[in-house]
């Protein structure tokens, strides 16, 4: 209950990516299954995907078209 108590519902649901992550590295060592790129792409893609959910990458919205406040101007 520990991890529950420390993290939001986002954070414990990501924990399944790196139990994922110890499967893979768990069946590629004791049982010499092999890791194709395939394989990497994936992980790659997932990380990425944990790394902007948790905000270490921020992406810029170039769509957003609010603009900053400005002064209005006055004749």
């Amino acid at each position: 209950f520990e991890v529950q108590r420390r993290t939001d519902g986002v954070g414990f649901a990501q924990v399944g990516y790196f139990a994922t992550l110890f499967g893979i590295a768990f069946g590629a060592l004791v049982f010499g299954e092999t890791i194709r790129i395939t394989l990497l792409m994936s992980l790659v893609a997932l990380f990425l995907g944990l790394a902007i959910t948790n905000g270490h990458i921020r992406i810029s919205r170039p769509w957003n078209t609010q603009r900053p406040n400005r002064k209005p101007n006055r004749l």
